[in-house]
C-alpha cells in the first residue's frame, strides 16, 4: 500500500482486445480478437484468442459482440469447456444489428485458459472493422 492509501498491484495480468476483421465464424469457433490495446505481461495470446493465467487467483472477464444480418451467440469458456450461459440474439428481419455483453468473475488455477467462443448455431459470427466494435478484457482481482 502506497504512503496515500492506494493498493498497488504492479504487474497484475490484465488485457483489452478487439477485433478488427469481420469473420463468418459457425458454430463453436474460437473468436480471435486480434489486436491488443493494454496486455500487462502478455499474457493473452493475439493468435490464439487465448487468456492464460500466470498464477491462480480470482479474475474478472467482459466481452461485448455484434453482427449484422447473422445470430449474435457466445459464451466464455474455460480451457475449452462452456462456463457460463450462452448469451445471444437471433435477427427477425435480416438487416438489423445484433449486440450481445457478458461478464464474468471466476476462479481461475495457474494456466488455465479464457476464450470467446460462438454458440452452437452455424450461422454466428462477429462483426469487424476498424472501429473496435468486438472487445474482450480482463484482469486478477487478487
Amino acid at each position: 500500500i502506497s504512503r496515500e492509501g492506494y493498493v498497488r498491484k504492479p504487474y497484475a495480468p490484465a488485457f483489452d482486445v478487439v477485433k478488427t476483421a469481420t469473420q463468418s465464424q459457425g458454430a463453436n469457433t474460437k473468436i480471435i480478437f486480434n489486436s491488443a490495446m493494454t496486455n500487462v505481461g502478455n499474457h493473452y495470446n493475439t493468435s490464439t484468442g487465448e487468456f492464460t493465467a500466470p498464477t491462480a487467483g480470482t479474475y474478472f472477464f467482459s466481452m461485448f459482440g455484434m453482427s449484422n444480418n447473422i445470430v449474435t451467440w457466445y459464451n466464455f469458456r474455460k480451457n475449452g469447456s462452456v462456463i457460463s450461459p450462452q448469451h445471444g440474439t437471433y435477427q427477425t428481419n435480416g438487416t438489423d444489428w445484433g449486440a450481445v455483453g457478458m461478464s464474468i468473475v471466476i476462479v481461475l488455477a495457474a494456466n488455465d485458459t479464457m476464450a470467446v467462443y460462438t454458440g452452437g448455431d452455424s450461422r454466428t459470427g462477429m462483426y469487424g472493422g476498424g472501429n473496435n466494435h468486438n472487445g474482450f478484457c480482463g484482469y486478477m482481482l487478487g
